[in-house]
């Protein structure tokens, strides 16, 4: 969904027709909102944007006043999915970082009684272990995590249909945004990038992610399913392998030991148990 630094005049529907939507997406303008979008169709779907008008979205800031409930009613949407993501590695913004990722979601909670899907993520962990599955208790360590995490628990509390998905590092193309594009864009400009052997995640492909939220909700499944690739990968031998993968220059990539501002996790790995055991016809959990 990117920062939430600049505020701007609020527009909602200019025209105040019901759309009546089977699925609504919030932040289907951001790197995985908008491939779900597409995957599932603008015929059955309705979305919501932030930063810039996007055709057929609705802008809107969904944080403020009662603009998630002009949504709801505009919509009248029978499954909500919540892509809204804010925070990550820089953070620059706490308190709007909680009522992206936690308190949209306790809205919800409150004023939407059908099926909501929540993406998540491997940051709820500490890192400390890694290769995590759906009953390891999380124990975040940053403000992202946190809030991440705060967003799951009210929807499990309060909203017992609900699905969590939680996932790794995402990738798609260079043209899609996030870390493939970031390695592919400083390294065919000649310019050096900092990763880090000691931050590891599993790697994730959109699509992939796409197709399984897809035949989990088929399934009517709730609780929590982790949703990631199945090799696990440094943040540097994921940008050497990008690097590969396009021919770049691999000589650009530096390993410093990670000392940010910001508490990293160091290994947040999971394994997606819950989701391969209901491919093959057994429950767990």
């Amino acid at each position: 969904m990117g920062d939430l630094l600049f505020p701007f005049q609020i527009q909602i529907l200019q025209k105040h027709i019901k759309m009546n939507k089977e699925i609504l997406i919030l932040g289907a303008s951001g790197l995985l909102g908008k491939e779900i979008y597409n995957f599932l169709g603008e015929k059955n779907c309705a979305g919501t944007t932030f930063r810039k008008d996007i055709k057929n979205l609705i802008r809107t800031d969904l944080t403020a006043g009662d603009n998630l409930e002009k949504v709801l009613e505009e919509v009248n949407p029978e499954i909500i999915i919540n892509c809204l993501n804010l925070g990550g590695f820089l953070d620059p913004n706490p308190e709007q970082t909680k009522k992206v990722n936690y308190e949209i979601n306790e809205k919800l909670s409150k004023i939407f009684n059908k099926k909501i899907i929540f993406f998540s993520t491997d940051s709820v962990f500490d890192g400390e272990r890694g290769d995590y599955i759906e009953t390891d208790k999380p124990n975040p360590i940053n403000n992202y995590g946190t809030t991440k995490y705060l967003g799951e628990q009210v929807l499990l509390q309060n909203k017992k249909n609900s699905l969590i998905l939680r996932l790794g590092i995402l990738y798609r193309d260079v043209n899609s945004g996030g870390y493939m594009k970031f390695v592919y864009d400083n390294l065919s400009q000649g310019k050096m990038i900092d990763s880090w052997k000691e931050i590891v995640s599993c790697p994730t492909h959109i699509d992939d992610v796409c197709t399984y939220m897809d035949y989990l909700l088929k399934q009517d499944a709730s609780g929590i399913y982790h949703l990631v690739g199945s090799e696990k990968m440094s943040r540097y031998d994921f940008a050497i392998k990008i690097a590969d993968k396009f021919g770049l220059n691999k000589s650009l990539i530096n390993c410093p030991v990670y000392s940010g501002e910001i508490k990293r996790p160091k290994d947040t790995s999971m394994k997606s148990i819950r989701l391969k055991t209901k491919l093959r016809g057994i429950e767990f959990g």
